[in-house]
């Protein structure tokens, strides 16, 4: 009897093992999205990819695979909402950044990006040279960087160890508080909301009510920067830098 029940216990040990794994409910969703899309059957591919996301699968290259999809449809509203997601899990694949800029070139509206001080260009750039989480690591280095400097000046009997663990302490001090400006900087960028409009044109008022006047019009597959809310209005910026007041139902966030 014990030999039997031992045969059982490695028998459901091996089971996993032995079974071929099969694909998760996503993976096969996605790998069915992508054949239709080599077919060229881009409305089913949606279909497959909606199916993807709807079982908790996210990532840049199904976004990136919806954007092109909803651009060979016509889409391009979608298609520019899909390419921003897909640039936000993955802002340095020139691949998202070519699709999206061409999508934009179908739209109607194309605004000039408000002149941005050198200073602050450079500061951005900077900062998006990491994640928020690589310049996180960082601080965490020069942190002990400046502990280990510290150890040594006091720890140091000698004039030359002494002034080297002080020099040391100060610069890597100094890199640590210049990686926490930029890990801020990144949280702070991330923490923005952007939305594509939906509606082929919507009037952008001075004020969070229907009465107010008109102050431009958006149309479809503009990029708006979300600054405020008041129901059932949403105060946006664009890339001019002029504000106003859109409804929300018209966005979509990103």
């Amino acid at each position: 009897m014990k030999r039997i029940l031992f045969l059982l216990t490695a028998v459901c040990a091996l089971l996993p093992v032995l079974t071929p794994a099969s694909a998760s409910p996503w993976q096969e969703a996605f790998d069915k999205g992508n054949g239709l899309y080599a077919r060229e059957d881009y409305p089913q591919a949606l279909d497959a990819y909606e199916t993807a996301l709807q079982s908790g699968y996210e990532s840049w290259e199904l976004f990136f695979n919806m954007g092109n999809a909803h651009y060979r449809t016509g889409n391009y509203p979608l298609a520019i909402l899909y390419y921003e997601r897909a640039a936000r899990l993955n802002p340095k694949e020139q691949d998202i950044q070519d699709n999206l800029h061409l999508a934009e070139s179908k739209i109607a509206d194309h605004f000039e990006d408000m002149p941005e001080f050198f200073a602050t260009a450079c500061w951005l750039g900077f900062i998006k040279t990491f994640s928020a989480s690589g310049w996180a690591m960082a601080v965490f280095l020069f942190f002990f960087l400046s502990l280990a400097s510290v150890f040594l000046y006091l720890s140091s009997h000698t004039y030359g160890r002494k002034r080297a663990g002080f020099y040391s302490m100060l610069v890597s001090s100094a890199l640590c508080i210049l990686c926490l400006c930029a890990a801020a900087g990144v949280h702070n960028e991330m923490q923005k909301e952007f939305a594509i409009v939906m509606d082929t044109s919507v009037e952008a008022k001075t004020s969070p009510e229907e009465r107010s006047e008109t102050k431009f019009v958006l149309h479809e597959g503009s990029k708006v920067l979300i600054e405020d809310h008041i129901a059932p209005y949403y105060k946006v910026r664009i890339k001019n830098g002029s504000r106003a007041w859109v409804p929300v139902d018209c966005l979509e966030r990103i």
